[in-house]
């Protein structure tokens, strides 16, 4: 099956994490960063689509994607992964952060855990993560396993 893995990422994170899942999985698998790539949908057989968590919403690239490839995306096999901090509320933000009709239809959905790299922040975003979610450093917490149990998921059905 061909599989296109596209994605949007703010701050690289949702990317590597895509890059994992792209080699986790048996057949080759085709990344497009939705920042700069365009891919034709009618070329796959099989679409996942990542996008990262900001104050409970993916950006709007991501919502873009999804409103204007409804239909396409509901004819494929699809898969759906965010990237999430806040590890507690992952799978609540899952189930609302994608359009409810592609989130029925997907055969594989997770979190894959998240990073916050405090440099490459703006001065009232890094405030911000500092006075409201206590973070005093930056960290990576990418669930490895997630990506394998999806990939795993994702070829089964």
């Amino acid at each position: 099956m061909k599989t296109l893995i596209a994605y949007v990422s703010k701050h690289s994170c949702t990317a590597k994490c895509a890059r994992l899942l792209a080699q986790s999985l048996r057949n080759p698998a085709t990344l497009a960063d939705l920042a700069r790539d365009n891919p034709d949908l009618a070329e796959y057989e099989g679409i996942i689509l990542g996008a990262p968590l900001y104050a409970g919403s993916i950006p709007s690239r991501a919502k873009a994607f999804c409103r204007h490839n409804l239909a396409r995306l509901k004819e494929k096999k699809l898969g759906l992964f965010i990237c999430c901090g806040l590890e507690d509320q992952a799978q609540a933000q899952l189930e609302s952060a994608f359009p409810p009709e592609l989130t029925r239809h997907a055969s594989a959905r997770a979190s894959f855990g998240g990073a916050i790299d405090l440099e490459r922040q703006n001065f009232l975003v890094r405030t911000l993560l500092r006075k409201l979610m206590k973070i005093t450093e930056s960290y990576e917490a990418i669930d490895r396993q997630s990506i394998q149990d999806f990939a795993r998921q994702w070829e089964q059905v």
